[in-house]
């Protein structure tokens, strides 16, 4: 005989910062955007001016992806430790 369970809710205990993750990976694609906006804006160095909004979406592109690629079977402790 097989026993059968009810999963409702496992993947959310599974993965608690996909969401979170997805949500920088966002904000990362939006801020590298506006470093294209402003590299066009600024005469004087764009390429500083766009360093303004490329250094923070490179550090959320870099934790959105760690959130949302941990999920358990890496980490020593099952997964609860998260990226943060």
């Amino acid at each position: 005989m097989t026993k059968t369970s009810d999963n409702k809710g496992s993947a959310k205990k599974k993965y608690p910062y996909r969401k979170l993750g997805i949500a920088l990976i966002i904000l990362a694609v939006i801020l590298a955007f506006v470093g294209v906006a402003l590299m066009f804006t600024v005469d004087d160095d764009p390429f500083a001016a766009a360093m303004i909004a490329w250094i923070p979406g490179g550090a959320a592109l870099y934790a959105g992806l760690c959130a949302t690629w941990d999920d358990g079977k890496y980490s020593s402790d099952g997964g609860n430790s998260g990226p943060l």
